[in-house]
């Protein structure tokens, strides 16, 4: 091999004490080489690296610049190297008989003068270069081609200026053709700009099964000439579709893969809306269909950095471009999107099982280096959240994957599952913990890290060995994942710890526990238990960051039941609503207001603060948090259509395309995005509340948040209303025909219908946290004003004692109370326990006496099971079950058929 130095680089020994990378160069090089001659000129050391035992760089100097012919030694290693050891891997190879004009690696500097030990901040690939750039700001900047790499590799925008340089381990890659190889340094004496250039040899390899990626922490240089040899005699490994005689591919079946966030019925229907340019989820497939394109034409460089704020950042992007090729592939069947999808999982699984203990198929976190292993308590929080977007398109592809790529990428995964575990260990029994790879360690508070029961990180820890487990087949790392009395903080546990109700257990840092006034109200229903990050670390009143982390909490919550759902464990946490009362779809219509939130031009959180409370009104929020909470919801919507909440932030944005950079990408609204409506509108099916045919479908306004019945003009009969923002419509047609308008409250308010002053026509009103407004004409301002009850009550409105005026019936768990009038002195029957947490609660008047009482409304299997009270004591018995309507149906009442008594009422959403 001929290596060419030239005045400007400079290799430093690397002494004992900089053995770690901090401070230096090392780490094995990996399979290929037995020797490597670096020759240099004026200011040039020369370094004889033999990769055996290797304890010091020694080094020589010499004062010529000359080539140097060496053997092309590139077969494969039998002996790993080791992570952390002070030595490089033996060779045990044999030259593959090339000679220097076949196997050429140039090292040249622009850079004339003395050589200057500086530190190395990233390298930069582009086309057939590798520039390294230095950061002290000096030297210009290279060419424009190479800047969008720079941004890109520093995790920034490519429209980025400047160079944004990092100063921790940096990738260093090769590539010749479509191969990649890989080396790392950190703290290097490289002089400032260093192009290394190469020209593609013509040798062959000698019995080697797959390519070399290279590993954790390698010497640059080293790692450069060794990696272009190796290349040049292992070609790309092929990736070839399995094609028929007609040159078509073959079909493949994919009903027998690993099922994660995408399902087959999905793809499917993506499929379908990638060719409807009419579908409000056509948008989404340009989205997606451009971001795997960005894949294709990207340079993976797969790493394993200590500081696990870069990994996350580097990861996140790649895995969701790999998942973006992924779906682009199953959707339009563009096999280059395969193949690149295939080779950047490949290279990130290579890359991460290189010095994993061999023939350990479940390796501990002590034998191996992991991302962030000098953060050890925050790295599963980063690996689970980014390594299930791998999972995912992994599982996507897995029926087109050989068998020997399936065993490679599934080790990977499977070897996560120890450090993921192992931060778990640390937030619950650590007394110190690093926050970044080079400070000194924080003392801490055991347990759960200053008793943080139920952070974030511990969610994103469950959802990181569900990935695991269904990727790989585990059914054990499931089963502890998601209900184990030896996990602590399995998903059963995480769902009712994260997701915080009224009266429940609040981090002890949650300004609310020290305030009685409404600058920092109590929970509203399923909030996170992340929310207390709305303090702000340095001013009372100063941005803080509460949205963000509620919004990571409730992602990762509902990441994990997506893969549960998906793989039909026993509890359905979509559905699933512990006697304690949490949901999931409370906790999205709760932020739902924060959701729709505008963030342009500026954050707006105006109206969100006046239907939530104050407690997050300096809470940071952007673009990024909107779109990841939108994709989020996008699978809210699915379970909860009739959610009025919830409705509202999908009415709101038309064009159903954003990109999530947590977790879903552009994909979401492409593979989970449901109609607003179905196709000619919602309808509403009437049945007697003792049981009988339903009627036929009556056709109800499409494109409203919500809908109700009322009788607006006196007559007796209900008729549709329904609210579309903050504009209510009523008509006195039970066709919904010629509605009046009226505009009234805030689009995020809550909105009721009643009878207020006894006149016998129902008007509208709205509740904003607990504070009711009334209009008696629906003409005008409020005419009643008053509080009631607590932000978190769920809200029916009746007649409860027969006087003619419907008020609020307030509904606390299971306790009910009933407020008989709607002045500022309030009057409540006795209150009663009724149902159980979790059901729907109608009010109507089913046996004509001229009195409301209430129905429970219950989801048993896919339908909806009322249960009807027959007065408003305890002591007033209930009906037997009747059956109307299905889960995802809206449930109401209303008179509509001139009798006496009302009538059950279900709105089919979907």
């Amino acid at each position: 091999m001929t290596v060419i130095g030239v005045t400007g680089l400079n290799l430093r020994p690397l002494r004992p004490e900089q053995r770690n990378h901090e401070t230096a160069t090392r780490g094995h090089l990996g399979e290929g080489v037995g020797a490597v001659d670096v020759f240099g000129g004026a200011g040039l050391q020369l370094t004889r690296l033999p990769l055996r035992a290797a304890d010091e760089m020694q080094a020589t100097s010499s004062s010529q610049d000359r080539p140097i012919d060496l053997p092309c030694s590139c077969c494969a290693l039998t002996e790993r190297g080791r992570r952390g050891g002070t030595s490089l891997p033996g060779p045990t190879c044999r030259p593959c008989g090339t000679r220097a004009t076949d196997c050429v690696v140039t090292v040249a500097s622009p850079i004339t003068g003395p050589a200057v030990p500086h530190r190395l901040p990233f390298v930069v690939a582009h086309d057939d270069a590798l520039t390294v750039i230095n950061d002290d700001g000096q030297h210009p900047a290279p060419p424009s081609r190479s800047a969008a790499r720079i941004a890109e590799a520093a995790g920034q925008d490519e429209r980025g200026a400047g160079h944004g340089l990092r100063p921790e381990a940096f990738r260093v890659r090769m590539a010749v053709g479509s191969q990649s190889h890989y080396g790392y340094a950190s703290n290097s004496a490289l002089a400032p700009i260093v192009t290394f250039q190469y020209n593609r040899p013509t040798c062959q390899p000698a019995r080697r099964s797959r390519p070399m990626l290279f590993g954790k922490k390698r010497s640059v240089v080293a790692g450069l000439v060794v990696a272009a040899c190796l290349a040049a005699t292992h070609p790309a490994m092929g990736h070839t579709s399995q094609k028929n005689e007609a040159g078509m591919t073959a079909a493949v079946d994919t009903t027998q893969r690993p099922v994660l966030l995408t399902t087959e019925a999905e793809i499917v229907r993506a499929q379908a809306r990638s060719t409807d340019a009419s579908s409000p989820f056509y948008a989404s497939w340009v989205l997606v269909q451009n971001q795997a394109n960005q894949g294709l034409a990207r340079d993976f460089m797969p790493h394993e950095s200590d500081d696990i704020r870069i990994w996350t950042e580097d990861a996140g992007l790649e895995a969701r471009l790999i998942h973006a090729l992924a779906v682009a592939y199953r959707v339009n069947g563009n096999t280059a999107y395969l193949t690149k999808a295939r080779d950047a999982l490949m290279e990130w699984a290579v890359f991460c099982n290189a010095d994993l203990p061999p023939d350990d198929p479940t390796p501990s976190w002590q034998d191996f280096h992991y991302p962030g292993k000098a953060m050890a308590h925050a790295a599963g929080l980063h690996i689970g959240r980014r390594l299930v977007v791998f999972a995912d398109a992994y599982a996507i592809l897995q029926p087109y994957l050989t068998t020997a790529e399936r065993t490679e990428i599934e080790r990977w995964f499977a070897s996560m599952r120890s450090p993921i575990q192992h931060s778990t260990h640390l937030w619950e029994t650590a007394t110190e913990v690093k926050t970044s790879p080079t400070a000194e360690p924080t003392p801490v508070t055991p347990p759960w890290l200053n008793r943080q029961y139920y952070n974030n990180h511990l969610t994103a820890h469950v959802v990181g060995q569900l990935a695991i487990g269904y990727a790989t087949g585990n059914a054990n790392l499931v089963s502890y994942a998601l209900s184990d009395p030896d996990n602590p903080r399995d998903l059963h546990e995480v769902f009712g710890g994260v997701l915080v109700m009224p009266g429940q257990q609040l981090q002890e840092r949650d300004p609310s526990l020290n305030a009685d006034d409404d600058r920092w109200p109590d929970p509203l229903r399923s909030e996170t238990y992340d929310r207390y990050r709305a303090t702000s670390r340095t001013a009372p009143d100063g941005p803080d960051r509460g949205l963000i982390y509620s919004s990571l909490g409730q992602k990762f919550v509902a990441v994990a039941a997506e893969l549960a759902r998906n793989n039909n464990a026993p509890t359905n946490y979509w559905r699933h609503i512990p006697d304690s009362g949490e949901s999931l779809r409370d906790s999205f219509a709760t932020y739902a207001p924060f959701i729709s939130a505008p963030v342009n031009p500026e954050r707006d959180l105006t109206d969100a603060v006046a239907c939530r409370g104050r407690y997050y009104e300096n809470s940071a929020f952007t673009q990024n948090i909107k779109a990841n909470w939108l994709a989020a919801t996008e699978v809210a919507f699915r379970e909860y259509p009739y959610d009025p909440a919830i409705r509202e932030v999908i009415r709101s944005e038309p064009v159903r395309s954003y990109n999530d950079t947590e977790t879903f990408g552009a994909t979401s609204p492409l593979l989970n995005g449901e109609l607003l409506d179905p196709p000619g509108g919602p309808t509403v099916t009437y049945q007697a509340s003792t049981g009988s045919t339903p009627t036929a479908p009556v056709a109800l306004a499409a494109n409203a948040d919500s809908h109700f019945l009322g009788d607006w003009d006196g007559d007796g009969d209900d008729t549709p209303g329904w609210r579309r923002g903050l504009t209510f419509y009523l008509s006195n047609s039970a066709s919904g025909a010629n509605p009046q308008s009226y505009d009234y409250g805030r689009a995020c308010s809550e909105a009721i219908v009643g009878d207020w002053d006894g006149d016998g026509d129902d008007t509208i009103g709205i509740r904003m946290g607990k504070t009711f407004l009334l209009s008696n004409d629906n003409t005008g301002p409020a005419d009643v004003v008053y509080t009631g009850g607590r932000a978190s009550d769920r809200l029916v409105i009746g007649d409860w004692n027969g006087n003619g005026i419907d008020a609020p019936g307030l509904i606390r768990g299971t306790e009910m109370f009933l407020r008989t009038n709607n002045n500022t002195d309030p009057t409540y029957l006795p209150s009663f326990t009724f149902g159980r947490t979790g059901d729907r609660f109608v009010a109507g008047d089913w046996n004509g006496d001229g009195i409301d009482s209430l129905a429970g409304v219950r989801e048993v299997g896919n339908d909806l099971s009322w249960s009807i009270k027959s007065g408003n004591s305890a002591a007033d018995p209930v009906a037997s079950p009747v059956t109307h309507g299905t889960i995802l149906d809206g449930a109401l009442a209303g008179n509509v058929s001139g009798g006496a008594a009302d009538e059950l009422a279900v709105i089919r959403y979907r």
